[in-house]
Formats: C-alpha cells, structure tokens, sequence
C-alpha cells in the first residue's frame, strides 16, 4: 500500500509543470484519507462534494477518484476490491 502511494506522489510530481505537489488529508471514522493535487479548485470541489447530499457513496468515490486524476481502471479495481453493490 505504501509502494502505491509512493507512486501517486511520483505520478503527481511529473506530471505537475511546476514541480509542486499539494497534500489534502481529511480524517474520518479513525482512517486518514489522503490525496495529492496540483490545482487549488481539486481541494475545491471535493469540500463542495462533501458538504452536498447529491453525490452518495459509492458514487462519491468515483468522482473523488475522477477530481484526483486516477484513472478509469484504477477506479474500476476500487470498485472490484470495496463491498459497494453497483
């Protein structure tokens, strides 16, 4: 899990034009949530998200997903590894 996040950061850093990575961790039920992001309105629209009751689980996690740039098959392994009935 570790390795994974790892090369998020490595992703997000080479992908980034300036070289600057941004942090968002949230905390909920005792387990950190973390993200990188390279645009301040990622961090934006996720509070926008999150405040909002249109977007339930599990389809807040695909968009989450969506907002931090993973892409469609590394949404479609979360999906396969929760226990969200679709």
């Amino acid at each position: 899990m570790l390795g994974q996040l790892v090369d998020d950061l490595r992703q997000c850093a080479v992908q980034s034009e300036t070289g600057e990575i941004r942090v968002h961790i949230s905390y909920r039920d005792g387990v950190a949530l973390c993200a990188f992001f390279r645009y301040e309105w990622c961090r934006a629209a996720l509070a926008f998200l999150k405040k909002g009751d249109g977007c339930p689980p599990p389809a807040l996690h695909w968009v989450q997903g969506l907002l931090f740039g993973y892409d469609p098959e590394s949404i479609e392994r979360f999906i396969a590894r929760s226990n969200y009935v679709l």
